[in-house]
């Protein structure tokens, strides 16, 4: 399993979101996923009313998935519950390939 904690200045300073840290670890080991094939991300969604779920699942590549956690709405939801529900449908439509954060490259900066 490969975990990428996308730490900003307001995660540092959230208790709450940095207490979902632990109980977003035991959902997924305790779900029923391949954990060799998974990868999650745990993130700070800036905006308040985001058209995105509190937790996703995404294709990564052509087998593995993606599980993305937004911190700051996790912390009232049960996150046991979220996490079949991403696992067992299907994920979300790729708008373009997967490709590691680090090796994405700005468009803007192609000019």
């Amino acid at each position: 399993m490969d975990v990428d904690l996308r730490p900003t200045k307001k995660l540092r300073e959230s208790a709450a979101a940095r207490s979902v840290l632990g109980p977003i670890m035991e959902a997924v080991c305790a779900s029923p996923a391949e954990l060799a094939r998974l990868r999650v991300v745990c993130d700070w969604i800036q905006y308040k009313q985001n058209f995105r779920e509190a937790v996703v699942s995404r294709p990564v590549a052509d087998t593995d998935v993606e599980i993305a956690f937004d911190l700051r709405r996790c912390g009232d939801i049960d996150l046991a519950a979220h996490v079949k529900q991403a696992l067992s449908g299907q994920p979300g439509l790729a708008l373009e390939p997967w490709v590691p954060g680090r090796d994405r490259r700005d468009p803007a900066a192609a000019d």
